[in-house]
């Protein structure tokens, strides 16, 4: 199934999305841990290579089609579950719901209600597959890694270099300049909501690296004796 055309929605199964957004997309083909680490579900949007066989079912496109009007496609449905569930306002909003684990979507029966989360989706799923998936060049989505705006990017300045070989061990961040430092270099301009995104429990950046930090060894936990 795999393809230029393909998108893999990752989400939980076994427990319930916490915090951030309830589900996240990938063009590239995904273990069952993509979505926070801690094992999961993957759904890829096409059960083929050539993209003509959806894993929505037609009858549901059909039923959703008569009922706005108009034709929905299958990149359509994906796109609004993005626009519905792909942020942290949708597990705030049904938390109380999200008990009982894996994920139920609320539809919309206005369809212009459901064109308008299609379209926020849409840049979703371009956002977290870094421009491979759903570009639109006219809508302001190339098909390249997106890009803030010059004056908005995070940047390294003259004197800032990070260290590259090894990686730091350490990094912290300084809301009121509005830096990331790691080790005795800094990356300035970046947003606290940065610093702070997480994927239920998981902060980003940091589990990011961690990974990447010279000493990545991790604390013994339990009693280690030889039997």
């Amino acid at each position: 199934m795999r393809s230029k055309r393909q998108v893999y929605l990752t989400a939980l199964s076994k427990t319930s999305p916490s915090s951030g957004p309830a589900l996240t997309f990938t063009g590239n083909i995904p273990d069952l841990d993509h979505y926070n680490g801690r094992g999961g579900r993957v759904f890829p949007l096409w059960g083929d290579r050539g993209g003509g066989v959806s894993n929505v079912r037609r009858r549901l496109l059909a039923v959703l089609g008569e009922r706005y009007g108009r034709e929905v496609g299958a990149e359509d449905f994906v796109a609004c579950i993005a626009g519905v569930a792909a942020h942290p306002a949708f597990t705030g909003r049904f938390g109380p719901d999200l008990v009982q684990p894996g994920l139920r979507i609320p539809i919309t029966a206005d369809g212009e209600t459901f064109a308008e989360a299609a379209e926020l989706g849409r840049e979703v799923v371009w956002l977290h597959t870094f421009g491979e998936r759903f570009a639109d060049p006219g809508n302001g989505r190339p098909a390249r890694p997106p890009r803030l705006p010059s004056e908005d990017a995070p940047r390294i300045p003259e004197g800032g270099a990070i260290p590259a070989s090894p990686m730091p061990d350490e990094m912290s961040y300084d809301p009121s300049e509005r830096r990331l430092h790691v080790g005795g270099g800094y990356v300035e301009n970046v947003a606290h909501r940065v610093w702070e995104y997480e994927v239920s429990g998981k902060k980003v950046l940091r589990q990011w690296f961690s990974y990447r930090k010279a000493n990545r060894e991790r604390p013994i936990i339990g009693d280690r004796r030889p039997p």
